[in-house]
């Protein structure tokens, strides 16, 4: 085993351990130091992200901001996980060779992941998706990673979305009164968007499968409309044969056909979203309460 995977299977020892030691602020400082002794090595690394024509001065500032945004996050991310030290400190210490190597895989990639968050309020999700992940009897890297992933692609408006359709029922709830969202206006009012916006979104979470559409068909109805238009059909059947009648025998000079009743057979399906089975599993995953 090479330094590189002898690294990755420490590495949630190293920082839980180091949290319950020097906390999640001495963590930060030492992050900083960290950053800025290789900050020869970072600064070339985004020199290949920039344009040769802009000029020095925009490219150090734009360096700087990626910086301080990255040691931004990864400090609240410590912070979470300072919160919940000594629950993940022992599951840590019970995690099996192969899960802990799994855990500081997909740890490594949580670490990858939150440098890149825009919004630091989802980091509070993300450890709790770490802490279910360490909970787990046998880890699973590529279901971890799948979860993660889905994670970062959403923005605090969709988990809202998210959240609203785990408890569909919150509006007529009694017990729902602590729920942050019980009805679409609620989500409406807190990202000040409108409606057509919320219905992107809830494309946007059908396309990744957390939002699933369900056919409901109201038979007494559909069936209510088929019999009263089977019975129009079926009078006007009659009316076609009687005028026929009259005119083969010659009864009337100028026979008249009742006027056609036209009718419509109209099914009556609401075509409407909710959430998915991994939407579920997801919602328990990282977000947990409807709160």
């Amino acid at each position: 085993m090479d330094k590189k995977e002898v690294g990755k299977e420490v590495l949630s020892d190293t920082i839980f351990e180091m949290i319950r030691n020097v906390g999640a602020k001495g963590i930060g400082e030492l992050i900083k130091e960290a950053g800025l002794s290789s900050g020869k090595e970072l600064a070339a690394e985004l020199a290949l992200e920039t344009a040769p024509e802009l000029v020095p001065i925009i490219g150090n500032a734009v360096r700087s901001y990626r910086m301080n945004h990255r040691f931004s996050r990864i400090e609240t991310f410590i912070q979470e996980l300072e919160k919940k030290i000594n629950e993940l400190y022992t599951y840590n210490e019970n995690l099996s060779g192969d899960n802990k190597e799994k855990f500081n895989e997909l740890l490594l990639f949580a670490l990858d992941s939150v440098g890149e968050y825009t919004q630091k309020e989802k980091i509070e999700y993300l450890v709790n998706g770490l802490e279910t992940i360490i909970q787990a009897e046998d880890i699973s890297f590529d279901i971890g990673y799948l979860y993660i992933n889905t994670l970062n692609r959403l923005s605090l408006l969709d988990i809202a979305v998210v959240k609203l359709y785990n408890n569909p029922h919150a509006y007529f709830s009694a017990e729902a009164t602590n729920v942050e969202f019980r009805n679409y206006r609620d989500v409406l009012s807190a990202f000040k968007i409108e409606y057509y916006q919320y219905e992107a979104i809830r494309d946007n979470l059908y396309t990744i499968r957390l939002l699933e559409r369900k056919n409901e068909t109201n038979t007494k109805k559909d069936l209510k409309n088929i019999e009263e238009n089977l019975e129009r059909l079926d009078k006007n059947i009659s009316n076609l044969y009687s005028y026929l009648e009259t005119v083969i025998k010659g009864r009337t000079k100028n026979p008249k056909l009742k006027k056609y009743d036209r009718g419509k057979v109209k099914i009556e399906t609401d075509d409407k979203y909710v959430i998915s089975k991994f939407g579920r599993d997801f919602f328990q995953y990282f977000i947990r309460e409807n709160k």
